[in-house]
């Protein structure tokens, strides 16, 4: 819940008292997230938990990233152990051969992502993983994500072109906890960080019309469009003057 409140204000006008209460939800997920921390420096799905969750790990991390860079004050230790291990799990990851095997390379790709986010990129294991002649869809727009981050747009386009048509992995095998508007909004992050103002537009206009229905959002679809539509905002800016109707 605490990660589409750091992006909420942005979207909406906040009285005072409503500032204060976002604010202090997302301290308390921060202050929480220490009981999840594994000794290895993963997170676990339940407070407490021994053993840790791979998705969950860095989704976890990728909230601690953009809180700090909100503002919020993130424990060094916590920071450095989780990024410490999801350092090491990209280094020493190879593709599984089972039922999870789409999870595990999108997990592998989300972690690349992540540590690029955290200026502690793992280009060697990029390499890596761009050379899988099978890759997913959404494996390969995340690492192009990354590669956008690390300063390297040209292999970024180069996984963006190859991409085919879009399947989300809802099996009972999927263990990154997908939807469709998850998977819209992390292409949308990709095109933002490669400046295509014009397929940017039509992504933001279809998870704009998604957020506005009565369909009901896990909490991490809610947080990924948000997190794209302040990347999406924050590029192209909207003009002074507007013009519309409304009913």
């Amino acid at each position: 819940k605490g990660f589409p409140q750091l992006y909420i204000g942005e979207f909406a006008t906040l009285s005072k008292e409503q500032q204060v209460t976002t604010e202090n939800a997302v301290k308390e997920v921060i202050r929480r997230l220490r009981s999840y921390q594994t000794v290895d420096g993963a997170f676990s799905y339940w407070p407490g938990g021994t053993s840790s969750n791979a998705w969950g790990t860095v989704y976890a991390t990728h909230f601690l990233l953009s809180a700090e860079a909100k503002g919020y004050l993130v424990p060094d230790g916590m920071k450095r152990n989780v990024l410490n291990n999801l350092r090491r799990v990209a280094r020493d990851w190879k593709p599984v051969s089972s039922y999870y095997v789409r999870s595990e390379e999108m997990t592998q790709a989300y972690r690349l992502y992540v540590l690029a986010l955290g200026q502690v990129p793992e280009v060697g294991a990029m390499n890596r993983l761009k050379e899988n002649k099978s890759l997913t869809p959404m494996s390969r727009w995340l690492l192009a994500a990354g590669y956008a981050l690390v300063g390297r747009p040209d292999v970024s386009k180069e996984l963006v072109v190859k991409t085919t048509a879009l399947t989300t992995a809802c099996s009972g095998y999927d263990q990154t906890f997908g939807s469709d508007l998850r998977d819209t909004s992390i292409r949308l992050m990709t095109f933002c960080l490669l400046g295509d103002g014009k397929e940017a537009a039509l992504l933001a206009n279809e998870i704009s019309k998604t957020l506005a229905s009565d369909d009901w959002l896990s909490t991490q679809s809610t947080a990924f469009s948000l997190v794209a539509l302040s990347d999406y905002m924050k590029k192209y800016k909207v003009s002074g003057s507007m013009d519309f109707s409304y009913t």
